[in-house]
């Protein structure tokens, strides 16, 4: 090689030559682009954080049920202390108040089941819940394109609920 900059050249084909650059070279061009790449990035890490914690927040503390009145909007019934949960039609007189169907994202406790739909039905005056039909349906997993990256989406299920609000 005559020219000590080139390690490699091709002189036939432009724009295939490899310049030789000291390490000292590469390493400020390394510190220089990490300076100016470390506002942004802090920029995306924190807007994500914040997004995230807005979506967990928003779906783990609420009920995605959609609750239509089955009585006169003018009725008004006192708000019950108890509501249990059913999942066989009742052996005593009851009037169906309002029908539900959606799904429970709220965190419950071990044995307070529906604890979201639970308040909704307390505050309409319900007794109790009765569950008519629970339909599961599950996702597999798989790899999607997003953002010029792979994601994996991991397996999931949806269960979602339907049925109506009871007072005797």
């Amino acid at each position: 090689m005559a020219d000590s900059r080139h390690r490699w050249s091709n002189p036939g084909i432009s724009g295939y030559t490899f310049r030789y650059r000291p390490k000292a070279d590469i390493q400020h061009r390394r510190e220089s682009l990490s300076k100016s790449m470390l506002p942004e990035l802090l920029h995306r890490l924190l807007s994500a954080l914040v997004l995230g914690s807005i979506a967990l927040l928003v779906t783990s503390c609420s009920s995605s049920f959609t609750v239509t009145p089955l009585i006169d909007a003018g009725v008004k019934l006192p708000a019950s202390e108890t509501v249990e949960v059913v999942h066989e039609k009742p052996n005593r007189d009851f009037l169906a108040i309002a029908r539900f169907h959606g799904s429970e994202k709220k965190k419950c406790d071990k044995g307070n089941e529906l604890c979201g739909l639970r308040e909704r039905a307390r505050k309409m005056g319900a007794n109790a819940i009765w569950v008519q039909n629970v339909h599961t349906t599950n996702y597999p997993g798989d790899w999607i394109h997003y953002n010029d990256r792979m994601i994996r989406v991991y397996p999931y299920s949806v269960t979602i609920i339907s049925g109506v609000f009871v007072t005797y």
